[in-house]
């Protein structure tokens, strides 16, 4: 008889969870329009701002009036079309170029990150093999990381996410974002860090990398943490799976978003509606609250 039994798919079984399906019930209700009370406060160290939010789609408001993040998602949406056709036919020179447009408004990602996809043997083979992995409902987290094998890092996920409908891409920013609510999810049922929501998150950022404000560790709940894993393999692998759980989860709290409450989800009722929840998450990661300030 067990070999007539036939395994529903990881991402089925992940989001079919107890705690994983509590915990995107909590999000959809912070999607749906629940206010943060008392507003939710943050800042940029360098250069130095303050901001306060009232809720996730106010963190996307501001987001998006910003000058430079407006730039960067219009070459986002003028660049995907393009970049999709430069990757299906092969065309590893064209696909850098189009990557080097997307990123001109960030400067500081695309100067770290660029020569290691310009030294990849094959890139657009390379990023292929990636987007058909995270595509998948059951994905395999030992292609990343090896000698000839994708890379799996926030600027990739970028690249990934351009490429791959309802995947998030996962900077520290949005990391800790995401793992912030995890935290207040948690707390607010008084259970432990369970490991099914044990994401990845940056222990350290900024100019000497020993800013904390991006790793909502809490007490004896730690958050896998990249910085921490020396080998790449292992570090590329782990950032793998935290980045497809990461859009598993995103994408399954705004479904129940919009069927909990229409009106208050209408921010989110676009095709590019995980981007917009990334753009939120963008802002609202610049610094967590450590635990000691929750009420």
């Amino acid at each position: 008889m067990l070999e007539n039994c036939i395994l529903p798919p990881a991402r089925d079984h992940y989001l079919s969870l107890p705690v994983v399906d509590g915990f995107t019930s909590y999000l959809a209700r912070w999607l749906a329009g629940r206010v943060f009370d008392p507003p939710y406060l943050t800042q940029l160290h360098r250069p130095k701002i303050e901001y306060c939010f009232t809720s996730i789609q106010d963190a996307w408001e501001q987001y998006i009036q910003e000058p430079p993040n407006v730039k960067f998602e219009q070459a986002i949406l003028e660049c995907e079309e393009p970049l999709r056709k430069a990757l299906y036919q092969f065309d590893d020179k064209g696909f850098i170029e189009i990557v080097k447009r997307m990123f001109a408004t960030r400067e500081n990602l695309a100067k770290s990150n660029l020569p290691t996809l310009e030294k990849t043997q094959y890139p657009c083979e390379s990023i292929l093999c990636a987007v058909r992995e995270l595509s998948s409902d059951s994905p395999d987290v030992d292609t990343f990381g090896s000698v000839g094998g994708p890379r799996c890092t926030a600027f990739f996920s970028r690249i990934y996410a351009t490429l791959i409908p309802n995947f998030l891409t996962y900077d520290s920013r949005i990391a800790a974002a995401l793992c912030y609510f995890i935290r207040e999810y948690c707390l607010s049922r008084g259970i432990a860090l369970p490991e099914e929501l044990r994401l990845g998150c940056v222990l350290g950022w900024g100019k000497n990398k020993k800013e904390m404000g991006r790793n909502p560790s809490w007490g004896d709940n730690t958050f896998l943490v990249f910085d921490l894993i020396k080998k790449r393999p292992l570090k590329e692998r782990t950032f793998a799976l935290s980045n497809y759980r990461a859009s598993w989860l995103v994408a399954d709290a705004i479904s129940k978003a919009k069927k909990l409450d229409s009106r208050g989800s209408a921010w989110i009722g676009d095709p590019h509606a995980i981007h917009k929840v990334e753009g939120a998450f963008y802002m609202i990661g610049i610094e967590v609250p450590p635990y000691e300030a929750n009420v």
